[in-house]
């Protein structure tokens, strides 16, 4: 792996030998390369075997410093859904080596990210947004822009050169034959006009048309939002054809009392809809507490998972007591499916209101 460092502090040759003679000492590092006038190091090294501050400390031990690469991002995050969420996945991306501040949005689902690309990588957010049980989603868009006036390799240079320096920029790629440019960007970040300032700021032109991508990008943001909308609504649907069946059958034995099935059908059927209920349209809910609550991160799904499973706990004391096993126990099983299904129904309001923000 090769990585470029801006080093502070160089004023001669013998600055430039120091530098790299502390490079080339570190145990990894294949071949180091220092430039005085561009005050910058080429290291070729092991990147299973040296990280980022293994690089500061040697350059700082000859007297000199690194240059910090300070970059904003915005990370957009799935499955926040209370200010305990956003409590973990703040204390969790702050925690990361090269984080200098992290602050995230429950009303935008986002997150904006301060910190040094050189020791921290989109991979690093990845695996700690995952980590305490939400989702990273991938907040970039590819646009083809047509370029006139590229007659040669330099012009293709100069333009790629031009649209990499733009903050938000992941990735360009010019292609003179075609006369295009292939642009990876954050779309949080910069901008198509961007994008024809940077190009004629170095003396070429964009070719400026309303693309079907253009036209069709707010349709796609909306039907993304629809396609949320619809899932939560599904859910809920799925939880109330369930637990309907159980409100119907628990009415008759709390007002007249009398049990339809007998006490033991009853039980059972409580425990099954139930357990339909939790483990079927409630299954994200109770993946997203096991994964909290295993990093020690609890959120709303915890509680709601506590709650529904102790609620069905008790069909099966009641249901063992049935055949001899256990102690005289009241089934509360049939309000598991239904704390489930009013958690659910909560969900989609939230849902179809962001939806609609």
């Amino acid at each position: 792996m090769r990585k470029t460092l801006e080093i502070e502090g160089m004023h001669c040759a013998s600055c430039v030998s120091s530098v790299e003679k502390s490079l080339e000492e570190l145990n990894g590092v294949n071949e180091a390369n220092v430039n005085l006038t561009t005050e910058s190091a080429s290291v070729d090294f092991n990147s299973d075997k040296l990280k980022y501050d293994d690089f500061k400390k040697a350059v700082e031990n000859v007297g000199y410093s690194i240059r910090e690469n300070r970059k904003k991002k915005r990370l957009q995050i799935e499955g926040m859904h209370c200010a305990s969420c956003v409590a973990s996945v703040e204390n969790a991306l702050k925690r990361l080596d090269g984080v200098y501040d992290a602050s995230v949005n429950l009303a935008t689902e986002s997150a904006s990210v301060e910190y040094n690309p050189d020791v921290v990588s989109d991979r690093d957010f990845k695996e700690a947004v995952e980590s305490q049980g939400y989702e990273l989603r991938e907040n970039t868009e590819t646009r083809t822009i047509r370029v006139e006036g590229m007659h040669c390799a330099s012009c293709v240079s100069s333009v790629e050169s031009s649209l990499k320096a733009l903050e938000g920029v992941n990735e360009a790629s010019v292609n003179l034959a075609t006369e295009t440019a292939q642009v990876v960007f954050d779309p949080s970040k910069v901008r198509f006009s961007d994008f024809v300032t940077a190009i004629e700021n170095v003396g070429y032109e964009v070719v400026r048309e309303e693309s079907e991508e253009i036209r069709s990008r707010g349709d796609a943001e909306m039907e993304k939002d629809q396609q949320k909308i619809d899932k939560a609504y599904n859910k809920m649907w799925w939880s109330w054809a369930v637990t309907i069946p159980i409100i119907l059958w628990m009415i008759p034995d709390m007002i007249f009392g009398y049990t339809f099935l007998g006490k033991t059908g009853y039980d059972i059927g409580m425990i099954a809809l139930s357990s339909i209920a939790l483990f079927y349209p409630g299954w994200e809910t109770m993946r997203s507490a096991w994964k909290s609550g295993s990093h020690l991160a609890p959120n709303m799904d915890v509680l709601i998972a506590m709650g529904t499973l102790a609620s069905l706990a008790t069909g099966f004391v009641s249901l063992f007591h049935q055949f001899g096993i256990g102690p005289a126990f009241h089934s509360f099983a049939g309000v598991a499916g239904m704390i489930m299904a009013f958690h659910l129904t909560g969900r989609y309001v939230e849902t179809k209101a962001k939806g609609r923000a």
